[in-house]
């Protein structure tokens, strides 16, 4: 290459460097479609509000579950509604549900029942269930066994563990359907082994109560453990009371406290009550009665009957508590029913009142209380605080009797 060849390329290099005029390549100007351009505008996509309110089911069935989640629960009555007036079975047990418990709204049993009932009929085992516990309990119209226990076996059979576990309990009543002790216990015994508390409990009991020789305290108490392990408070009261009495076991006020801390920490009222009442008595510890009211209190406000009368007698006289009496009656304990009957029925500590005293035992023997059932029978038979009524004093007599009341047994004889 010669001088002038290498001068002449330099000075092309040096005009590009400069930024002097140069000549594109045609080429570039033919292929105009690999130069860059913009990405097209795509619209997001339509949240489940926006395609709820346009009429698609599912996005209101999908909206209305974010409300739950979200906790606007009156929104989310309405987005499910919107669903289930669409066909869409899972939005109507979820609305059945709001409306079951009041969340978002007035509570309207007889409505959630019938969502129930339309969830049910879109395979929503679920609201089966829900629809056989409404029925089962009376809380949309009248009291329906059979038709309870319909649901419980059709849940069941879809493998619901709780319908197991109610399926069973009507079974070993007879509630609703032909009694059958052998398949409650079995059904008990396995929606227990897939870790339902209450059917621990219940396979205990069933196992306690077994005809033709079928009691097991050994594996009653194992299941009793389970049941109680599984956080439920009646079960680990259960075991507390089975250790302080010695019943199948040998005594041990140790482990007796321990079970009855669990189930009062699990808030089971009368768990605090019975371990109130071994520290009030010093049962294998020094009587500690500042512990014992405590103990009582908690009870009380856990909705334990007797641990408020246990309070109330800790706390001065009959008549300076007796609301905390009162209290406890109103809660279930019927014990105290007709202690307070007894109290209105002689005058003392309070006036005479007989017609309060008779319905006090009245609630008593609705709480399944033997003694309240007899003394209602007397009051009644003898006209004391209502109408004389000899058939009405039968029946009362007659129930205290089941009760396992013998001074009620020979009255009907």
């Amino acid at each position: 290459m010669t001088a002038t060849t290498r001068l002449l390329i330099a000075g092309a290099i040096g005009a590009i460097a400069i930024g002097a005029l140069v000549v594109v390549p045609d080429w570039l100007d033919r292929h105009p479609t690999m130069a860059p351009t913009a990405p097209p505008t795509v619209a997001p996509p339509a949240d489940d509000a926006t395609r709820c309110a346009s009429g698609d089911a599912d996005a209101c069935a999908a909206a209305g579950a974010a409300a739950i989640a979200r906790k606007d629960l009156a929104a989310a009555r309405e987005l499910l509604a919107r669903s289930c007036d669409q066909g869409r079975g899972a939005a109507c047990y979820q609305l059945g549900e709001l409306h079951a418990s009041g969340d978002g709204g007035a509570a309207n049993p007889v409505l959630a029942a019938r969502l129930f009932a339309q969830g049910c009929d879109g395979g929503v085992i679920a609201a089966c269930y829900a629809l056989g516990v409404a029925r089962r309990d009376g809380t949309a119209g009248a009291i329906d066994l059979v038709g309870a226990a319909g649901l419980f076996d059709r849940a069941c059979t879809a493998e619901l563990v709780p319908a197991c576990n109610d399926l069973a309990v009507a079974l070993s009543t007879g509630a609703g359907t032909t009694r059958d002790l052998d398949r409650a216990r079995a059904l008990f015994l396995a929606a227990c082994d897939r870790g339902h508390a209450d059917a621990c409990r219940n396979a205990a009991l069933a196992l306690d109560q077994g005809p033709d020789g079928a009691r097991d305290p050994v594996q009653s108490m194992k299941l009793l453990d389970a049941a109680c392990d599984g956080g439920h408070g009646r079960a680990c009261s259960d075991l507390g009371e089975r250790y302080q009495r010695g019943t199948g076991v040998t005594i041990d006020l140790a482990r007796a406290r321990g079970y009855y801390d669990h189930a009062c920490v699990l808030n089971y009222g009368e768990g605090c009550n019975r371990r109130g009442r071994m520290a009030e008595r010093g049962d294998g510890l020094p009587a500690d009665r500042k512990e014992a009211t405590a103990l009582y209190l908690h009870a009380c406000d856990l909705g334990a009957g007797y641990g408020c009368a246990n309070l109330a007698r800790m706390q001065g006289t009959v008549v300076d508590n007796l609301a905390l009496y009162e209290r406890g009656c109103t809660l279930g304990a019927g014990g105290v029913c007709v202690d307070l009957g007894m109290m209105y029925a002689q005058g003392k500590p309070v006036a005479k009142d007989p017609a309060r005293a008779l319905a006090l035992f009245v609630r008593g023997c609705d709480a399944d209380d033997a003694v309240g059932c007899r003394n209602a029978a007397i009051q009644t038979f003898r006209g004391q605080g209502t109408a004389a009524d000899r058939d009405r004093a039968h029946a009362l007599f007659t129930r205290g009797c089941a009760l396992g009341d013998a001074a009620s047994c020979r009255e009907l004889k």
